[in-house]
């Protein structure tokens, strides 16, 4: 057992609650079984109707903070009244529905520790369903510019494995104007100023079910993760970018690359490409490789004659990037085409 003893607790866990009482035994039990044991489990329930409160008052553990909005207030002021609370030198987001495995804390405070430039912590994830069985899992990339340069299309966080410097969240807070994508836009501001990480392995079985924000809102998760992908391009080209422009970019981490033609997709990237040339936001040689998968995966799915010649001819080609597989498979692209 890992234990840290001070005045406050080296660790604050905030986990907002509404309505979630199926599963909301195993997510408390999963942090108070933690391997590091010293933390205050700030818990908010949010107006919950279920029977949230009596679950969480069957537990007598004194790390635990209980907390009860009148009304439901929703995730975003909830969140941020969690991180008012908050004491720890560190921040662990974890939700209701969710289980942490046991070395979690120990783990992530051991890597912030140990790398002070580092603001935010997460890790890759094992999805399970309703039943707790494993569906799949969620794997982002680990390093500082690898997670930078994927930023700019999607999260590279699991939000439930986030792990944060306290002093920076309370800097930045949850913004109400990004509603359903409040962490991605949360994580692209603090990237503009810190380095990020991910530990290379699952530390969080994460739930996928039909309550999910992701199953009931998509419609809402899409504009706002649109608002945040048009925050990071105004940086990038030091401009407001044209609105059919982050409309076009989209298509593509939402991977649909056939929504538009060719040479508008190929316009998007070498865009980015050059002005990240001009104003590298981004390292270079990162960036140009995570160009360089979303143009092979364009052409694939597209298909044409001259795919194979496209591939091999356009500067968004990366020689770092490129593997035997996509070679094979942009030359059997466009052999195939010749007889289509």
């Amino acid at each position: 057992m890992v234990k840290n003893i001070a005045g406050d607790p080296p660790i604050s866990v905030v986990m907002p609650v509404y309505n979630a009482s199926q599963f909301l035994n195993q997510a408390i039990d999963s942090i108070l079984t933690q391997t590091y044991t010293d933390f205050e489990f700030i818990i908010i329930n949010d107006g919950s109707t279920d029977n949230t409160d009596t679950i969480i008052n069957s537990y007598t553990d004194n790390r635990i903070k209980y907390f009860i909005n009148p009304v439901n207030l929703g995730i975003v002021e909830t969140l941020n009244k969690g991180i008012d609370l908050a004491r720890g030198k560190y921040l662990a987001r974890m939700d209701a529905d969710d289980i942490a495995l046991p070395e979690r804390f120990e783990k992530q405070y051991h890597l912030m520790e140990h790398n002070p430039q580092i603001a935010v912590c997460g890790s890759h994830a094992f999805n399970i369903n309703d039943s707790g069985i494993k569906t799949g899992n969620n794997a982002f990339p680990i390093a500082d510019k690898e997670i930078k340069a994927q930023l700019l299309f999607h999260n590279t966080f699991i939000h439930p494995t986030t792990f944060f410097k306290t002093e920076v969240i309370k800097k930045y807070k949850y913004q109400g104007d990004y509603h359903y994508a409040e962490d991605y836009y949360l994580l692209a501001q603090i990237a503009t100023e810190h380095e990020l990480a991910n530990l290379d392995e699952e530390l969080l079985l994460y739930r996928v079910h039909e309550l999910n924000t992701t199953s009931t809102k998509s419609k809402e998760m899409k504009e706002a993760h649109i608002k945040v992908i048009d925050y990071q391009i105004s940086i990038l080209l030091n401009k407001k970018a044209d609105p059919l422009f982050i409309t076009q970019l989209y298509t593509l981490p939402a991977h649909d690359f056939t929504t538009y033609s060719l040479p508008i997709y190929e316009n998007i990237l070498n865009t980015l490409l050059n002005a990240n040339k001009l104003n590298p936001v981004y390292d270079n040689r990162v960036f140009h490789e995570v160009l360089h998968l979303y143009w092979y995966k364009v052409l694939y799915e597209i298909g044409s004659r001259n795919a194979f010649f496209n591939f091999l001819s356009s500067p968004l080609l990366s020689w770092h990037a490129l593997t035997f597989k996509q070679f094979r498979r942009m030359f059997k692209t466009s052999v195939k085409s010749l007889f289509n």
